[in-house]
């Protein structure tokens, strides 16, 4: 059986040329905005699938234009994780909502510390537009110069606080006294804070209860220790729970 295979030099200006129409106007046919009419559109793509035309060449049309139309979204850690922790996909949820208006997409990638021998983190040679930190950790703060030499914005969740990140800050302290305060006025008095606090990557069984009289000092995390001491400017004798995960079951399993 004989196949149509497509002409290997089929150009823009050949799709252009058959469907009547200038190479500019046949270039907005593939893009989301342009003054172009329904018709001309459809008759030009049509042109194009007859000569085994696929496309402009992305990689041609970023280095043209300077943009990818892509946003790069790093979470420390894993992946994995990321999508088991109901804060990051809350947040995630609204980053694509506002970005999906701005008609660009999103590329989502790992912080690792450590990337396999032999490998660079995988944010180091993406190209993207700006980068985007969901959430924090000791990895995303060493990507920082390396996207600062690039020059590519960088907006931060709380973090990374360094040059060059546009910070996104949550009053946790607030919140946590607000949250605190209700709980009190529903006329509860035996309090315990569940929290994650170690940046051990595995979930595992819940941890001591740690007494009032430690806590605050042992915690390196700022948030997190903003957080306890709120809840006990509330509850002075609440005690602090070490949660087995940072997923609402973890928190349950140690309640």
């Amino acid at each position: 059986m004989r196949r149509n295979s497509p002409r290997a030099s089929v150009t823009l200006a050949d799709v252009a040329a058959l469907a009547g129409v200038s190479t500019s106007t046949a270039s907005l046919a593939y893009r989301s905005t342009g003054s172009i009419t329904p018709a001309t559109r459809a008759r030009i793509l049509r042109a194009a699938a007859s000569i085994g035309y696929a496309g402009p060449d992305p990689t041609a049309r970023s280095l043209k234009s300077g943009r990818t139309g892509i946003v790069g979204v790093v979470v420390a850690g894993s992946i994995r994780r990321a999508f088991q922790n109901p804060v990051a996909l809350a947040t995630m949820a609204g980053l694509s909502e506002a970005l999906d208006d701005l008609d660009v997409g999103q590329l989502l990638l790992p912080g690792r510390r450590e990337p396999r021998e032999g490998s660079a983190p995988l944010l180091e040679g993406m190209p993207v537009d700006a980068v985007v930190f969901l959430t924090r950790g000791e990895e995303v703060d060493a990507l920082l110069p390396g996207l600062r030499a690039r020059r590519i914005p960088m907006v931060g969740v709380e973090g990374p606080h360094g040059e060059g990140v546009a910070v996104v800050d949550i009053d946790d302290a607030r919140g946590m006294g607000e949250l605190a305060r209700h709980v009190r006025a529903l006329g509860h008095r035996r309090v315990a804070v569940l929290m994650r606090t170690t940046r051990i990557e595995e979930d595992g069984p819940p941890g001591p209860v740690i007494p009032v009289g430690r806590g605050l000092e042992e915690i390196v995390n700022r948030t997190i220790r903003e957080r306890l001491r709120a809840a006990r400017s509330v509850f002075p004798d609440a005690v602090r729970v070490e949660a087995g995960g940072r997923d609402l079951e973890a928190g349950e399993r140690a309640a």
